[in-house]
């Protein structure tokens, strides 16, 4: 035990009482005397300020000691309500606990004021009158303060809210919350509600409704039917009762045919009246057209009233008409007078003659010079001038507005004589073009004649009179005219022949399209009087001088224009001109267009000449002359290698690209082509199968290969020495008598491009065993132990290589050399030893192989020579027939068809250069 000290912590009401301290050990327990401890202290005592607190609804309070949402805590007893609603109001208490106990403070009750907007109309109902401005009053009370105000219109069992967007209204605000509505018409008329809202809810007034005064006019007409004579003037009586005033008055009227046309005094002096003052409309002198069934109508702000339908009847009858002649008979020329007498009420309109012509009536115009003025005062017709056509039938015709009366028959007899003596001056008649033809025809006879004129043997009237006139004659004016003479008893025909001088009338024909190199005539005709003189043609402004080479024709008795050969500059536009004594006469142009299309003639390939080391990349372009653009395509031995103008080779392969390469141009009118020779240099190759050789004699290897360029340079090497032998030549001389000589020799050959890769020659002695049937006479020898075993080694290894002899003999394929045969058999070959020399080209070139000269048995192929393609027999003429000769060429020799081949081609490259140029 440390300590006998009892330590109280957060010391509270319920610890407080007496405490007694007991110590106990071996002996037994002592205690203290009582303690009493005392623990001092009270609960929390909560009091507000104010026992009621008032608030409007939506504003914030804060209650002392008090929080709806916010506030309540020890640092913050108050209680904030904040937007303090209807709910809010009620009792509140606050309630303090600390270790003691709680305290509770005495009751709070907030009382929470407001309520919806109160809205009430200043008068119960509104009347307004058509087109006026009216304000529907309205008065807004509302705590807390009202945020909007809007009007509603109630029209039967529909309610719509104003659309305030509508120009006719303006209003209502918070502050003016009274509607006003401008040109009032019945559509506004109905019952309106004002309605304004807060943060409480929405109040509206009662229905206030809207009348709107007025009426569509009311229109009378006094009496049911009216009746006038023809001529008269009548008022039809209206009387127009309106609210609003009536704007408009006007009439209209339903004629006997059901047409409904409306009157417009304003456009016409035949009415007057029909306005808002004086609505009766007057009709002068009335006519037939006038009876009808006649409406009044009136416009107001409301609507259109109308009368009912009242008739109108125009009484009147058509003309009375009669018709008389004093004398029936009229001599041609002289005049006559027909009378008419015309009784009409209402009075005649207009009166017309007419005659019987082939049973048909046909109207006199009488607007002639030959008749004199007919007039509904003065209906007789008079005739100034009887002609024999004026004989027949008359009547007369009067009309008013109640119809048409016509007359009796009257006939008219004429009598005189057939045209004579018919003559043209004059005749003949010749002008120039746009002078002015005059002739004038003549005859006797009565009654009057009269002279038509016609073209040719034409029917068709050209002019008529005695005199024809043709104004700034043209050339079609030009031939022969007729004249005829006519009168009622007859008529005379006379002619005359016109000649119309004019510069040359000139034709052009289209041509067809030509081609370069053709002949093309453009043809070429005219007309012309007088006659023509000189024939010239023109392209542009320019004139064409007629050399009868380049152009043939463009003479008087051939007017077309031959062109020949054709070029591209032949494109033009052409015109052909005629001269005469009066001037020049040119056709139109027409637009000569040559196909310049034209078939390959020229052809390069660049480069001119390539040589290219094998692996490297080379590119030859092709180029041609044509039109239309020629295409390309490149051949090797007869095979497609590629098209288009470039032939881009990325890798250079002797035995595939080295040779002749051939580019052929084409176009649509033909083809051409060149060829170029590609050398494809590389470093040599060996052409020779490295094989043990055996014997006694001397051995000339020779270190046969393929290169291009040739090898120039040999390096000798053997297993014993690693540096070159002092042979510098193709062909090494071994001689076998010394045993240092048997070992493997190797050789490299050297061009421009590079070395060979390492020939080897394996060069051995071989004892020849000779064998015999019959036994040598020999003294019996006695071997040593040494001799016998070296003996018997020999004997072993002799036969060992006769084994592998006979071995390799087989498998000629792996010992050939030995066995004195090649790896393939070639049929028919005569025995003992057959020799095959590898060709590596199907035509001699630049790279030649190099062999040794060998005698070997004739032989040829089994198959047939291939046919050479005509490409390369025109190029050149190198290509062998690929027949196996009897002789290898040696190495000199090949130097010399080397040289024969280069000189070939330095005169090909000659002769392609002439071309070009």
């Amino acid at each position: 035990m440390t300590s006998a000290d009892l330590d109280v912590e957060n010391g509270a009401s319920s610890y407080e009482g007496f405490y007694i301290c007991t110590a106990t050990n071996s002996v037994g327990s002592g205690q203290s005397p009582q303690i009493c401890l005392d623990v001092i202290g009270s609960i929390p005592t909560v009091t507000v300020p104010l026992s009621r607190y008032t608030v409007n609804i939506g504003s914030s309070v804060t209650l002392q000691s008090i929080n709806k949402y916010d506030g309540s805590t020890t640092q913050s007893p108050s209680l904030i309500i904040n937007n303090a609603d209807e709910s809010d109001q009620a009792n509140y208490v606050c309630r303090v606990t600390n270790s003691i106990g709680t305290g509770i403070s005495s009751h709070i009750f907030l009382d929470v004021l407001g309520s919806v907007p109160s809205v009430s109309l200043t008068r119960t109902s509104f009347t307004g009158n058509y087109r006026d401005t009216i304000i529907l009053g309205c008065t807004v009370s509302a705590n807390p303060p009202a945020t909007s105000v809007y009007w509603q219109k109630v029209t039967g069992s529909t309610t719509t809210t104003v659309d305030m967007s509508n120009s006719k209204y303006t209003g209502p605000s918070v502050g003016t919350p009274s509607l006003t509505i401008t040109n009032l018409n019945s559509n506004d008329a109905g019952n309106y509600i004002c309605l304004a809202a807060n943060s409480v809810g929405t109040g509206q007034s009662i229905q206030g409704p809207l009348t709107v005064i007025g009426n569509p006019p009311v229109v009378t007409v006094r009496q049911s039917t009216y009746s006038t004579s023809y001529g008269n003037t009548i008022m039809l009586a209206c009387v127009v009762s309106a609210n609003p005033a009536h704007t408009a008055v006007y009439w209209t009227r339903q004629s006997n045919n059901g047409n409904t046309v409306t009157l417009n005094p304003a456009s016409s002096t035949k009415y007057s009246g029909s306005s808002t003052r004086s609505p009766s409309l007057i009709i002068n002198n009335v006519d037939f057209s006038d009876e009808g069934n006649y409406i009044c109508h009136a416009n107001n702000a409301v609507g259109t009233g109308q009368s009912s339908q009242k008739f109108l009847d125009v009484i009147g009858n058509i003309p009375i008409v009669t018709a008389s002649i004093s004398d029936a008979s009229v001599q041609v020329g002289n005049p006559v007078i027909i009378r008419c007498i015309v009784i009409s009420t209402p009075a005649a309109t207009q009166t017309v003659w007419k005659r019987n012509i082939n049973n048909a009536d046909t109207t006199i115009d009488i607007s002639s010079s030959r008749y004199s003025v007919v007039t509904t005062s003065n209906p007789s017709l008079t005739i100034n001038s009887v002609q024999a056509d004026d004989q027949g039938q008359y009547f007369c015709q009067a009309s008013n507005s109640e119809g048409t009366g016509t007359s009796n028959y009257i006939t008219l007899t004429v009598t005189g004589d057939a045209p004579t003596s018919i003559s043209i001056s004059p005749s003949p008649i010749t002008v120039n073009e746009s002078q002015t033809i005059t002739a004038t025809c003549t005859a006797q006879g009565s009654p009057t004649i009269t002279y038509t004129w016609f073209k040719g043997n034409s029917n068709t009237q050209l002019s008529t009179g005695s005199v024809l006139r043709i104004t700034s004659s043209t050339r079609i004016d030009a031939g022969t005219y007729q004249c005829r003479a006519l009168n009622t008893y007859g008529n005379a025909d006379a002619t005359v022949a016109v000649e119309v001088r004019h510069v040359p009338d000139v034709n052009i024909t289209q041509p067809t399209q030509g081609a370069v190199g053709q002949t093309i005539i453009i043809q070429c005709s005219y007309i012309s009087k007088p006659a023509a003189t000189n024939v010239t043609w023109s392209t542009g402004n320019q004139g064409i001088t007629v050399d009868g080479n380049k152009y043939i024709g463009a003479s008087l008795s051939n007017p077309s224009l031959t062109i020949t050969n054709l070029a591209a500059s032949d494109q033009a536009s052409y015109r052909c001109s005629v001269m005469n004594l009066l001037g020049q006469g040119d056709s139109s142009s027409v637009t000569l267009s040559v196909d310049t299309s034209t078939a390959p003639s020229f052809i390069r390939i660049v480069p001119a000449e390539m040589i290219v080391e094998a692996g490297q990349s080379f590119t030859l372009t092709c180029e041609a002359d044509g039109n239309p653009v020629p295409t390309f395509i490149w051949y090797k031995n007869d095979v497609i290698m590629s098209t288009g103008a470039d032939l881009v080779i990325p890798d250079a392969i002797d035995t595939k690209h080295r040779g002749i390469i051939l580019c052929r141009a084409n176009n649509t009118k033909g083809s051409i082509q060149t060829w170029e020779y590609i050398d494809v240099q590389f470093r040599p190759v060996s052409t020779v199968t490295p094989t043990s050789i055996s014997g006694d004699n001397p051995v000339n290897l020779s270190c046969d290969t393929r290169a291009n360029p040739l090898a120039t340079e040999w390096q000798w090497f053997n297993n014993s020495y690693p540096r070159a032998l002092p042979v510098t030549s193709m062909v090494l001389n071994v001689n076998m008598d010394a045993n240092t000589a048997a070992r493997v020799y190797t050789c490299i050959a050297i061009n421009t491009i590079g070395p060979s890769d390492i020939i080897p020659f394996d060069v051995a002695i071989v004892t020849t065993v000779i064998s015999s049937t019959e036994t040598p006479t020999v003294c019996p020898r006695v071997f040593t132990t040494g001799e016998i075993v070296a003996i018997v080694l020999g004997i072993v290894f002799v036969q060992l290589l006769t084994i592998g002899i006979s071995v390799c003999c087989c498998c000629q394929d792996k010992c050939a050399s030995l066995c004195g045969g090649k790896k393939e058999r070639i049929s028919p070959q005569p025995p003992p030893k057959r020799v095959q020399i590898p060709v590596y080209y199907e035509e001699p070139d630049e790279s030649v192989i190099s062999l040794r000269k060998l005698e070997i048995p004739t032989f040829k192929k089994d198959i047939e020579k291939p046919k050479k393609r005509n490409i390369y027999s025109e190029k050149r003429k190198l290509a062998s027939d690929n027949t196996y000769s009897d002789i290898t060429p040696t190495y000199e020799e090949e130097k010399v068809h080397r040289k024969r081949w280069r000189r070939e081609k330095k005169k090909n490259k000659r002769r392609h250069d002439q071309t070009d140029a």
